[in-house]
């Protein structure tokens, strides 16, 4: 009888089913523990670069928003912080422009809008065929302008990381002392002179006093 033929009452799954997803598990598990130590390596030589992390970690989680909802969730934000009354300055709008009023702008502002347009679709991880202009018209033109100019600075960025010297495995999975958890309080020390310790209650028998025999009767 086969080891499934013996669980077959527990489990309708099939054993090599089985034994072939928990292979591949323990491949994925190893490529992300990999993944994880670049990850942690690659922020801790932002950190030497001067780079915040949680102000760079805000920034991405606005540019992943559509214009609208990054819009929105920034402004209500400033107002939030108004109301705390933080130094914010007077200023509580956030990407007031949009393509509607293009019509009353110079043609240098309409330049730098389309410039930027590019600009932010290729930071935020968009391809070049995600422009909505004709190709050949000025919009296009200054659209791709604004696409490839960021594309060189992150190829420049890339190099950058790229040319520093790659920790060792050990460097990579060593936690920062940042991310090791606090250590626990130290207990209080006690005054006064320390407890004598209590004898037990329970004697071996062999310590025992053992019982004085009793004399033999004398002879009459």
């Amino acid at each position: 009888m086969t080891v499934h033929e013996s669980v077959s009452n527990f489990t309708n799954v099939p054993e090599p089913i089985f034994l072939g997803f928990v292979s591949k598990l323990q491949s994925l598990t190893s490529e992300k523990d990999s993944i994880v130590g670049k990850i942690r390596a690659l922020k801790k030589s932002a950190k030497a670069d001067g780079i915040d992390l949680k102000a760079a970690e805000k920034a991405l989680k606005i540019a992943a928003l559509m214009d609208e909802e990054a819009r929105a969730e920034h402004n209500t934000t400033l107002a939030y912080m108004k109301f705390l009354r933080l130094p914010i300055g007077s200023q509580l709008s956030f990407l007031d422009g949009n393509d509607d009023d293009i019509s009353e702008m110079s043609e240098k502002q309409r330049q730098t809008k389309w410039f930027d347009d590019g600009w932010a679709c290729s930071a935020r991880g968009g391809n070049r065929v995600d422009c909505p202009h004709d190709p050949t018209s000025d919009a296009g033109q200054a659209w791709q302008d604004g696409y490839q100019a960021n594309q060189r600075h992150i190829l420049e960025g890339i190099r950058h990381f790229d040319e520093k010297p790659e920790e060792t495995p050990a460097e990579q999975t060593q936690v920062s002392a940042e991310e090791q958890p606090p250590a626990p309080p130290a207990e209080p020390k006690k005054r006064g002179r320390p407890a004598k310790e209590k004898a037990s209650i329970f004697t071996l028998v062999s310590e025992r006093s053992q019982p004085v025999p009793p004399e033999p009767p004398m002879a009459a």
